[in-house]
């Protein structure tokens, strides 16, 4: 069995520290964080004319019109800044900024600043990109330009990027004269997708993502092959393809790069692989300056007074070199029950049974390695995050849409009513108004469904690859989407989004209690898949570039479930034009407590209390008393995820996160009760016979078995579980409960809670006022 992360952290988190790694804009917590990024030599050679892309949020009004790079404090010669997004006011939220760095002398580090430029890039007037290649520039042989995918089977393809390229099918991602990006695939009419198992139909879709740089004249290209396309027409839909791959670049002399063996690419799953054209360019590190990127809103706040030192981070990416060796490759290792039960199948660092229980590395609202790139910058975590987000399109929950004006509701932004077409983009659920996702549910038999099913060309079949829920889903693109710009992990990010709206039963029955009820996509399970659920279909809403439709399609949903719940728990409705939703949860839900609001705020009853309590004894509460117990754990997961909702500016959540705060405040600073129950594993929600709420909290501790004398020990469960409760109650700091102030509740608990450091994810810090 794989130790992971955090137990790799507790470990080292015991053992004296050497220096922790020097942050090239470090700053004292009590100073200003200057917007700055170090970009530092590895390769131990002066460089020189090194042109580099920086991903980067930038704070509200910081930047009114364009970010200029400079360097040591001098602007920037060549430079460029592709704004991907705006805050509300029209300042700079997120770019991808690119510049030319004279000389790196090695073995040091370079700090790149930014300041604000009314124009675009370095030949620009205002926003009209200069400087960018055209297609023929592209082709030049100065570029040596080509990048192929051959694939053997049953019938056998040699894909050609340059002949994709040549026939005009790309798009630009990015434009200047540090880089250009294109996106070279033919999405519109598929004509160069192909089948390796010679029947009607193609089902493989080819993308390149080609970063072109004329001052050196380096190429990166990113390889992708998606079985992905989702059709009402059985021929034009994914079907599981047996394939041999061998990936090469160069023109003149080309390299190969990659050959994987025979597998099966099963539906709706895709991967990247990315190389170089010629050489490697020499290795860089960055330093984000995590506590300006912090400061933007647009990550959780982890702490930045516990950056993980060099050992720490080097445990990690140990770990992640002893993993079995099929795990790195892009069929990854199908082993689900191998050995006494619990095999070693998996995909890069994700287990192939994401729903193990216990701390798995992917639990939150970020991976463990994410995190702790962000926070370092060390150049082997980065490594990882690319590995596990480039192969993590081995689980099958990936969809592009096939059909033009796709089901019943035919339009992408709105049912009947909208204007954005469907085909090529994701999978809507205002087109495909009941469409149901997971595959193990793939047609459930909705009344009316039968236009809005994708039809496969195969039976789906996955060997031990699971069929996904969001009880225990990974995020797996808003990270690498932010921290390196590559549009592959945008799609990821939308992708996995649109899924988690389509994924459960598409049902429209406003009579029927769980249904995700058709185009609101209401996220109605349980709290830690509601809480995944609103992660990255916030996410995706926060992060998708202005102008593309699928930024406010995200929100929509988000709202719909953000308005369900205030109307099941008794609040009043802040989004009238939500009212179906609203009066759903209020009135239908199966969990609705909207006429008898959980007084210390239980946030739902379900199957899953029932057991908790049923199973007392082992969870430590009093089976004899208790008929619902909440889960601890579930609830601080959905917190955070409400908290990081309200943070991004999607929603106001602060009313909910007030019903959930009626346990946490006073359960840590009500001198009447056991402070540490907030480590438990469970607690009393509602008791025998009538399932009555848990009212007070004598009663609350009365439904507890034995009431713990202490924080739990260092390295047991309780421990991780008191971090996942710190988290939440950071995002309660300005809500008072019972005239106790949550300001007050996190200060005590941060100040008293022993082992900080040790679970970076699980050390989230509120932001200042």
């Amino acid at each position: 069995m794989l130790l992971t992360f955090g137990m790799i952290f507790l470990a080292l988190a015991m053992r004296p520290s050497p220096q922790r790694t020097v942050q090239a804009a470090a700053q004292a917590k009590d100073r200003p964080n200057p917007n700055t990024v170090g970009v530092s030599d590895q390769s131990g050679s002066t460089q020189a004319n090194v042109p580099q892309s920086v991903p980067r949020f930038f704070k509200k009004g910081e930047i009114a019109n364009y970010a200029q790079p400079s360097i040591n404090g001098i602007p920037a010669a060549t430079w460029q800044c592709d704004d991907k997004s705006r805050w509300d006011d029209g300042s700079l939220k997120f770019a991808i900024v690119s510049l030319v760095i004279p000389q790196i002398p090695a073995h040091h580090n370079v700090v790149v600043g930014f300041i604000n430029n009314t124009n675009r890039d370095s030949g620009a007037k205002g926003g009209t990109p200069s400087g960018y290649l055209l297609k023929a520039e592209m082709l030049s042989p100065p570029f040596d330009f080509e990048a192929t995918a051959g694939l053997t089977g049953a019938v056998s393809h040699t894909i050609s990027a340059r002949a994709v390229l040549n026939k005009d099918n790309f798009r630009y991602w990015l434009q200047g004269p540090v880089v250009t990006a294109v996106i070279i695939e033919d999405r519109d009419t598929r004509s160069f997708d192909v089948n390796t198992d010679g029947r009607e139909g193609n089902p493989l879709h080819p993308i390149f993502e080609v970063w072109f740089y004329p001052q050196n004249h380096k190429v990166e290209v990113g390889f992708t092959i998606e079985n992905a396309w989702g059709s009402s027409n059985p021929v034009q839909s994914a079907r599981n393809q047996d394939y041999s791959l061998v990936l090469s670049t160069g023109l003149a002399s080309p390299v190969t790069r990659l050959t994987q063996p025979g597998f099966t690419q099963y539906s709706f799953t895709r991967w990247r692989r990315a190389y170089w054209i010629g050489s490697d360019p020499p290795a860089m590190r960055y330093d984000w300056n995590p506590r300006y990127l912090l400061s933007t809103k647009a990550y959780p706040n982890w702490d930045a007074d516990n950056i993980p030192n060099e050992r720490a981070a080097s445990g990690v990416y140990a770990a992640y070199t002893r993993l079995y060796p099929a795990r790195l490759t892009i069929p990854g290792f199908d082993d689900l029950y191998g050995g006494q039960g619990h095999g070693p199948g998996g995909i890069v660092n994700f287990d192939q049974n994401l729903d193990a229980a216990g701390d798995s590395d992917w639990i939150g609202l970020a991976n463990t390695w994410d995190v702790l790139y962000l926070l370092t910058g060390d150049p082997r975590l980065r490594k990882m995050m690319i590995d596990n987000a480039d192969l993590a399109g081995r689980f099958p929950l990936w969809f592009r849409e096939a059909d033009a004006m796709a089901g019943s509701g035919k339009y992408f932004d709105a049912p009947t009513a909208g204007s954005v077409n469907t085909r090529g983009r994701v999978v809507s659920v205002n087109a495909r108004q009941q469409v149901t996702l997971m595959v193990s549910n793939w047609h459930p038999g909705c009344a009316g469904e039968a236009a809005d099913n994708i039809n496969v060309g195969s039976p789906l079949k996955y060997g031990g690859w699971p069929s996904l829920d969001t009880s225990h889903m990974p995020d797996w693109g808003y990270i690498p989407y932010t921290l390196t710009g590559k549009y592959y992990y945008l799609e990821q990010m939308q992708m996995q989004a649109a899924y988690i709206l389509g994924f459960y039963t598409g049902c429209y029955d406003l009579a029927n209690g769980y249904y995700r009820q058709g185009t609101l996509a209401i996220s109605t399970r349980w709290p830690r898949d509601q809480a995944w659920h609103i992660r990255t279909v916030a996410y995706a809403a926060f992060a998708s570039p202005d102008g593309d439709p699928e930024g406010p399609y995200f929100r929509d949903k988000l709202l719909n479930t953000i308005a369900m719940f205030e109307g099941a728990h008794g609040l009043p409705n802040d989004y009238p034009s939500r009212a179906t939703a609203y009066n759903w949860g209020r009135t239908t839900w199966q969990s609705s407590q909207a006429n008898n609001p959980s007084p210390l705020g239980a946030w739902q009853v379900d199957s899953a209390t029932e057991i908790y309590a049923a199973n007392g004894r082992s969870n430590n509460v009093n089976p004899n008393v208790l008929s619902n117990a909440g889960s601890m754990f579930m609830e601080a997961f959905l917190t955070c995820s409400l908290g990081m909702v309200r943070q991004l500016g999607l929603a106001d959540t602060k009313p909910l996160l007030g019903f959930l705060a009626k346990r946490y405040v006073p359960m840590l600073l009500d001198p009447s009760v056991d402070h540490y129950l907030i480590e438990e594993y469970v607690y009393p929600s509602q008791v025998k016979p009538s399932n009555q709420w848990v009212a007070d909290w004598a009663t609350f501790q009365k439904g507890y078995l034995v009431l713990p004398k202490g924080w739990s020990g260092i390295g047991t469960s309780g421990t991780l579980r008191g971090f996942y409760s710190l988290s939440a109650v950071s995002y309660l700091t300005d809500i008072t409960v019972d005239g106790y102030s949550g300001q007050a509740a996190w200060t005590w608990f941060k100040h008293n809670k022993p082992c900080q450091g040790c679970f970076p994810k699980w050390s989230i810090v509120p932001l200042p006022p």
